[in-house]
């Protein structure tokens, strides 16, 4: 009986490790880092977005920078009309360290005298580790004449 009941408690001793590990790796309830690996070198941030007005409409771009030292994959970059909620998730390519890339551009209908803020963020859905996810927003006003 006393092999039994030992078995058992080692059993529940594993469970308990692998939900720790679990936790920490997922959520950083232990102090370590969230998310998956942030030791890689890679740091997204907005650097600029670029706002065309052509007659009714206004091309945004935004530019995104790797300000890390190891390349970064493809991501999403989120681009938010603070008023109204409108968003637009945009194709942003790979990017070498130290480089910086126009993401996919998005078209916005405008009037004269409209003003707007928008708030870009790269790396939207944390598709690369970055040993800084708290600087991937930009948020940046226009008035359109």
């Amino acid at each position: 009986m006393p092999i039994a009941m030992l078995g058992k408690a080692l059993i529940i001793l594993i469970i308990v490790v692998i939900a720790a590990l679990l936790l920490e790796t997922n959520f950083g309830l232990f102090g370590g880092p969230r998310g998956g690996d942030q030791t890689n070198g890679t740091d997204l941030i907005v650097a600029n977005l670029s706002i065309e007005r052509n007659g009714e409409t206004a091309t945004l771009t935004p530019y995104v920078r790797n300000i890390g030292i190891a390349d970064a994959g493809p991501s999403k970059t989120r681009l938010l009309v603070m008023s109204s909620g409108m968003t637009w998730m945009l194709n942003t390519p790979a990017i070498r360290a130290g480089q910086t890339v126009a993401a996919e551009p998005a078209e916005f209908a405008v009037s004269s005298g409209f003003s707007e803020a928008f708030n870009t963020t790269a790396d939207f859905f944390s598709a690369v580790p970055e040993t800084d996810e708290n600087n991937n927003d930009l948020v940046t006003s226009a008035v359109f004449p």
